[in-house]
């Protein structure tokens, strides 16, 4: 699976990089934790909300082709 999202992110870096001046947008997001409101002590997690936030703000600046949510 690894050598698969590899293959993904530097793909998506590409498409980024060579579209972006024809207008096309493309980026990656990596979700390194559970997604919940609340989760058992010791998990690492984001709201739903907070996690569409995050992808709203990604695709509204296009400034960047990936973004990671983790802790």
């Amino acid at each position: 699976m690894n050598i698969a999202q590899a293959g993904l992110r530097n793909w998506v870096h590409n498409l980024h990089n060579t579209l972006r001046e024809q207008g096309v947008y493309a980026a990656t997001v990596t979700i390194n934790v559970m997604i919940a409101e609340q989760a058992p002590d010791g998990y690492p997690h984001r709201a739903p909300d907070d996690i569409a936030q995050a992808y709203w703000d990604l695709y509204t600046r296009r400034d960047q082709a990936e973004h990671l949510i983790s802790t």
